[in-house]
């Protein structure tokens, strides 16, 4: 399972600021908005292509809360997490050479901010808020302990009646304005026809972290 140290990880948060959003296709509602620094590109379809192992669709069957830490519990403020467990129901793309993502699996992603007794929903900055019962367009990512997520909470699109919905145009990514609106063989044909960085190609037996460090290095190097 994920922890809260590896999300933190994955997406650290470098702020949160109080907004009033539209989490999860919902009405608008007061929320905390998460902004932070993500661990790979995401931000365009070159980067899902070169980084993601697939883009899928799942459904979100279950969520279970992680405690917060006892400094937050004793300071009477502070996070609280999820883990989800989705289900993939369709494959809109996959990278060559990616292993295959499972039929179901768990990860783990923003919950609440508490002060005393009152919760604050955690909104995604420019991606969908994730909620049991409904089906999101996510590109994934295997990380290098085998456990499998979002390659980042930015990219999670609402999967309503076949196609990816843009619920935060103000913040979305070039990536999500892109996908919104398409269904699955116009997506297919969109991220089949997306040209990975040229830069990756030697590195697409490596995970996704390594590949990115030896992009970096690789740049680096013809600098």
């Amino acid at each position: 399972m994920i922890t809260r140290q590896k999300l933190l990880s994955f997406a650290i948060v470098a702020s949160l600021s109080l907004c009033v959003v539209a989490c999860g296709g919902s009405s608008p509602t007061k929320a905390v908005v998460a902004d932070g620094l993500d661990l790979l590109p995401h931000s365009t379809l070159e980067d899902w292509v070169t980084y993601s192992d697939a883009v899928v669709v799942v459904n979100v069957n279950r969520e279970t809360e992680i405690a917060p830490s006892v400094d937050e519990i004793k300071a009477g403020e502070g996070m609280i997490m999820r883990t989800v467990q989705v289900e993939v129901s369709d494959t809109v793309w996959s990278r060559d050479e990616a292993p295959s993502a499972p039929a179901t699996f768990e990860f783990v992603t923003y919950g609440w901010v508490f002060k005393g007794d009152k919760r604050t929903v955690i909104g995604e900055a420019g991606g969908a808020r994730i909620e049991v019962g409904r089906s999101y367009l996510v590109p994934l990512v295997r990380f290098e302990t085998g456990e499998w997520a979002p390659i980042s909470s930015q990219e999670v699109l609402v999967w309503n009646d076949g196609v990816g919905v843009l619920e935060n145009p103000a913040t979305a990514s070039a990536a999500v304005k892109a996908v919104a609106d398409h269904p699955k063989s116009e997506l297919a044909d969109l991220l089949g026809s997306t040209k990975p960085d040229p830069v990756a190609a030697p590195y697409g037996d490596l995970s996704a972290q390594d590949r990115y460090q030896a992009v970096a290095n690789a740049n680096r190097k013809s600098d």
